[in-house]
């Protein structure tokens, strides 16, 4: 399966949060890779997977707690 990335506008605001959303996003799978930057007025997230779609990603946020959309670039 092909790794793919995402790119995700979300509501994360704090390294507190990163910290949450860390809980559920390593958990899923040692394959994922992602960063959150809190800078951008977006709080981008980058996923990349090659075992992950979009939905799931979108899942994984909302069940740690927080905002997340597909960002169109």
């Amino acid at each position: 399966m092909n790794r793919r990335e995402y790119i995700l506008k979300t509501s994360l605001a704090t390294s507190q949060d990163l910290l949450q959303l860390s809980r559920f996003l390593d958990c899923v799978s040692p394959t994922v890779d992602w960063y959150v930057d809190l800078e951008d007025c977006d709080k981008v997230l980058r996923v990349e997977s090659n075992e992950l779609d979009m939905e799931e990603i979108i899942e994984i946020v909302q069940y740690a707690g927080f905002e997340a959309e597909e960002l169109w670039v």
